[in-house]
């Protein structure tokens, strides 16, 4: 990996503020709210499902560490922020383990067969303006999770709500509240997304638990939110260009485990045409990238 210093890109372009077009009122979802309209097509779920695992070699997982252990695109989160997490995770595992937690599980006819859990009619949302990418990801779960979020939730009233500032993207604790405010708390009855921070690179046991709480979440039709942290001429989301330092919130909707990926919902397709909306990624790659940040679940 070269360790030439680009300029940073905050979700996700440095520079001017460019408006991409406005979002669409938010609709009301209500309680009846027909997920299933939006099962994507088969290109759209198994896209990449069969491309060759890719191999981050030590030496490059090594450099994006030293890398990040000298940069920074968000604050990192303080003791009181760290303890909130690890409650938050104490508190939703166990609700898990005791079948209390109230999603909704969907089948959808149409639905894909494929060895994998995923949420096959995932939403889709560009964000609308270069920082946009924290409301947009609020949105896309405002349209996937079943209950009464709305379709269409409008990215300046979630962006206003969760004070993202111009240009300046998202904070972890924003992007949380914003994501319980308008999907956590309507569609599950509580505040059921928490952050969970990641060290760089994550460890053995921080992967596992990025698993097993994408396959909890999935399996009550929820995706999860990651925070990624791609830094220059490192491992990079599918169609970002590699030369640039990014922080992007991304829409976790899937999971494969042979070969072992994640499938997400990517809203940086109105800043770069070779984004596509959907895309399938290496596990391991993903969780790298995810790393010196991390999630919300």
């Amino acid at each position: 990996m070269r360790s030439t210093f680009a300029s940073v890109a905050v979700c996700v372009l440095a520079g001017s503020t460019v408006i991409f077009g406005s979002a669409a009122p938010a609709s009301a979802g209500g309680a009846d709210k027909d997920v299933c309209a939006n099962v994507l097509r088969p290109e759209q779920l198994q896209a990449g499902r069969n491309a060759a695992t890719a191999t981050l070699t030590p030496e490059v997982v090594a450099a994006v560490s030293q890398y990040k252990s000298t940069h920074e695109l968000f604050a990192k989160p303080t003791a009181a922020e760290l303890a909130e997490s690890a409650a938050h995770a104490a508190r939703k595992e166990e609700m898990f383990a005791k079948g209390e937690i109230k999603g909704q599980q969907v089948s959808c006819a149409g639905r894909s067969t494929m060895a994998s859990g995923q949420i096959s009619w995932m939403y889709h949302y560009g964000q609308v303006t270069n920082y946009f990418c924290g409301p947009a990801v609020v949105s896309i779960f405002s349209a996937t999770v079943p209950g009464s979020s709305p379709y269409n939730l409008n990215q300046w009233d979630a962006a206003n709500y969760m004070g993202t500032p111009a240009a300046g993207g998202t904070g972890a604790t924003a992007q949380t509240n914003g994501l319980n405010h308008f999907v956590g708390v309507p569609d599950f009855g509580w505040n059921f997304y928490g952050m969970v921070w990641m060290s760089d690179p994550p460890s053995a046991a921080q992967q596992q638990d990025f698993y097993n709480r994408l396959v909890a979440d999935v399996g009550v039709s929820s995706p999860i939110a990651g925070l990624a942290w791609e830094v220059p001429y490192g491992p990079h989301l599918v169609g970002h260009p590699v030369s640039q330092e990014i922080g992007h919130w991304i829409a976790i909707g899937g999971y494969n485990t042979s070969p072992s990926q994640v499938w997400y919902a990517d809203p940086a397709t109105t800043v770069w045409s070779s984004v596509p909306a959907y895309s399938w990624l290496d596990m391991w790659t993903m969780e790298v990238i995810l790393g010196g940040y991390g999630y919300i679940w």
